[in-house]
């Protein structure tokens, strides 16, 4: 049941969450949305293809990105290359030098992904991510050091008057 499709380039697909993109789309009325050179505020699909286009916000049962941007981004399983994302939130992720600023997925199967944070169950792969569990917690601190010293400095000011 692991055959190869053509994308709407006709090309051969070997995505391997193909068959469960098929099953998510059934719940949809398989209906299916491509994308090619454009620009839109919403997609809404069972299958969701993107080449070279950019959205707001993307909902799915399955989204391929290649070479295209999105802003908020919620699919059962998401398969992107060379691409751009704000906000994932996905079950399943295979993400190739793809740039994102939050990632929350149960699993993500990643080469050469750069995230400002990333929320997984499993991870397999090359993920370079801004915060670690100890900037993050350096970070909250910080901000916490700063917001007590701007209170304490601000607090004389006004009990000097």
């Amino acid at each position: 049941m692991n055959e190869q499709r053509a994308n709407p380039n006709g090309e051969r697909d070997n995505n391997p969450l193909q068959e469960f993109a098929d099953a998510l789309s059934a719940g949809l009325d398989g209906h299916r949305t491509d994308l090619k050179n454009s620009t839109v505020n919403l997609v809404e699909g069972g299958q969701v293809w993107m080449n070279e286009s950019a959205a707001r916000t993307v909902t799915a049962s399955a989204l391929q990105m290649e070479d295209s941007a999105a802003a908020l981004i919620q699919a059962g399983s998401v398969d992107g290359h060379d691409s751009a994302i704000a906000l994932l939130n996905t079950n399943q992720a295979t993400l190739t030098d793809v740039a994102a600023l939050v990632v929350i997925a149960g699993q993500v199967e990643a080469t050469n992904v750069r995230t400002v944070a990333l929320i997984a169950g499993r991870v397999e792969g090359e993920v370079k991510t801004i915060f670690t569990p100890l900037t993050a917690v350096l970070t909250g601190v910080g901000f916490a050091l700063t917001v007590f010293g701007l209170r304490r400095l601000f607090g004389r000011t006004k009990r000097s008057r």
